[in-house]
């Protein structure tokens, strides 16, 4: 897994060409940013603006300035807004923006790769950034890679993957349900029996997870999974998890409401337990925001997979006039603590009391969420937080199976029109996920037919033949 950059690019080499013709493949002029001149950034994320910011920038720049000879302003993008916005921006291809979050769950890291958005950092991140580089292994840079290159930086996070399930902790304790070996959907059943006949105006689970007692796999596009070296969308394989659903739907374990307000029931403390991916300190973070506490167990086997470390990034626009200073910005914001946790919680004394490293807010508090600004392991351990949590999380990391094709990393620019019609194409599962269709049997067959009239046959060959291209190229 240790190869350098210059395998990556050679190993992506079949790859940039097709980017390039659809747009992709960012500018590298890293000397047109002059670091004598003072820079002033824009980095876009999403979330909710803090009433101290401005104070708080005002002595993030004064730091900046001491550090990069830069100035910093921070766009806050209303969570379900952003998207869209920052597609509009991105479209204007101007240079009114510097930095910007990206994943593969919110703003496309790869999409916006092959649009041309961001800019190829490939050969600034090693000659200009050294400390960055050095400090994340080398499949962690695989897996960020696109066409040979890399467009973002990963911000230091729980980036493996552990499905779990959390429960209510008072209801586990009354009733003495042994949720800590929880393996299979039968054992949940027997569970949510006790729960729906002891309590009845408890809502034993929010939702059912088909892939809950799953494998973790290759996850490509469109349901479509590598596993053991082939192409799958495991439909067969999820077939009795849509039985349990129509079961579970029968007997209340499931809420039937079209418009399920699960927020609602959390807060009221009648949701007995829901899906939750599984990590360090996940019960002690969840007190902090709710009236209960919760028993978390995991129910898969850890896995680092592609996906999942794409799940936050910040990206720098293809167009920005100062692309170094964002990118020593990133540096920062991955390895000085002092800046990380201004930018994250503010000003100690006015938005924050310490002591040692732990932190209490105060009324005038600050927060903009760690994972979407850089290295979340450089912050202060707030109210409830474990002791360890960031060293556990950062053990965790490293001692998680890395998925083999974590390198792989599938071109869907000739099939976008079946994907689509796929993504689309959810009628039918979406029934036999909320357990509301009558017949599963029959349901299924339907929902399989219509996949097939979507074009689902034609991804799978395209997966498949650049999936068989790329390990040609791993030999």
């Amino acid at each position: 897994m240790k190869k350098k950059i210059g395998a990556l690019l050679l190993a992506g080499s079949l790859m940039v060409s097709a980017l390039t013709g659809c747009g992709g493949g960012g500018s590298t002029q890293a000397g047109k940013d002059d670091l004598s001149e003072q820079a002033h950034l824009k980095w876009v994320i999403f979330g909710e603006q803090p009433e101290s910011y401005p104070e708080v920038i005002e002595q993030v720049n004064e730091y900046l300035l001491e550090k990069i000879n830069a100035t910093l302003e921070l766009e806050f993008v209303q969570t379900g807004d952003f998207v869209q916005k920052v597609n509009l921006m991105m479209a204007s291809n101007d240079d009114t923006w510097d930095l910007m979050f990206t994943s593969n769950w919110k703003n496309d890291y790869e999409t916006n790769v092959q649009k041309g958005a961001y800019y190829d950092l490939t050969d600034m991140l090693q000659e200009e950034t050294p400390e960055l580089y050095d400090y994340f292994d080398e499949y962690i840079w695989e897996a960020m890679t696109v066409g040979g290159s890399i467009y973002a930086i990963p911000m230091n996070q729980v980036m493996y993957q552990q499905r779990g399930m959390w429960f209510k902790k008072d209801i586990v304790e009354k009733y003495d349900l042994d949720v800590e070996n929880v393996k299979s959907f039968d054992d949940l059943s027997a569970i949510y029996q006790v729960v729906k006949e002891n309590e009845p105006d408890m809502i034993p689970l929010s939702s059912i997870t088909i892939g809950q007692f799953m494998p973790l796999k290759t996850e490509v596009v469109a349901e479509f999974e590598i596993v053991d070296g082939k192409v799958t969308d495991r439909l067969d394989e999820k077939y009795p998890s849509y039985e349990v659903a129509r079961d579970w739907y029968l007997k209340d374990y499931i809420p039937r409401e079209v418009n399920f307000e699960e927020t609602t029931y959390i807060k009221t403390g009648k949701l007995f337990s829901r899906y939750n991916r599984y990590l360090p300190g996940v019960e002690s973070k969840f007190k902090i925001s709710n009236s209960f506490e919760i028993v978390a167990v995991p129910t898969t086997e850890m896995m680092l997979r592609r996906a999942d470390i794409q799940g936050a990034a910040t990206a720098i626009n293809r167009s920005s006039k100062y692309p170094l200073r964002a990118l020593k910005l990133l540096e920062l914001m991955t390895t000085d603590q002092y800046l990380f946790n201004l930018m994250a919680y503010g000003i100690e004394g006015v938005n924050y009391t310490k002591d040692g490293n732990r932190i209490t807010p105060t009324e005038n508090s600050y927060y903009v969420a760690e994972y979407i600004i850089g290295n979340q392991f450089l912050a202060y351990l707030m109210p409830g937080y474990e002791d360890t949590v960031w060293e556990e999380t950062d053990r965790l990391n490293h001692e998680a199976p890395v998925d083999e094709n974590i390198g792989f990393q599938f071109d869907r620019e000739t099939v976008e029109t079946e994907l689509a019609n796929l993504n689309s194409a959810t009628e039918y599962g979406t029934s036999l996920t909320k357990g509301t269709a009558e017949d599963v049997a029959a349901t299924f067959e339907k929902h399989k037919e219509k996949r097939a009239l979507a074009g689902d046959t034609v991804v799978k060959q395209e997966i498949e033949r650049q999936y068989e291209e790329w390990k040609a190229q791993q030999e």
